[in-house]
């Protein structure tokens, strides 16, 4: 679910968990709350448009993010490649592959 993207996304940008204390209580406390701790400006050398997205994800219901809105984030288009740069090709195939049982290109003997 999008929640657990967002403790994810928190974990691998910050290097700790997205609900830390010094208790399990004070742990469990932030949880419920959904009330992570964001680095500040100038702390971190996440992009404004990763915290949108992990502070998105990590909201209370209803005003969590949905995987759409995630999907069409600026950090996500901002990974994305542009057609015909690098690794363009291989995003081709993985598209044309969900389209048909083989993948363009590919002799029957390679795969």
């Amino acid at each position: 679910d999008i929640f657990s993207l967002g403790c994810i996304l928190y974990s691998c940008a910050f290097g700790r968990p997205a609900f830390h204390g010094s208790t399990p209580a004070s742990v469990l406390r932030r949880n419920l709350q959904c009330d992570p701790q964001f680095p500040k400006p100038g702390q971190t050398l996440v992009s404004s448009y990763g915290i949108t997205l992990i502070q998105g994800c990590l909201q209370l219901a209803p005003a969590r993010i949905s995987i759409q809105e995630a999907l069409k984030s600026r950090f996500v288009e901002g990974v994305m490649l542009p057609e015909g740069g690098r690794g363009a090709r291989a995003a081709t195939l993985l598209s044309k592959a969900g389209q048909s049982s083989e993948l363009p290109g590919m002799d029957q003997g390679s795969a």
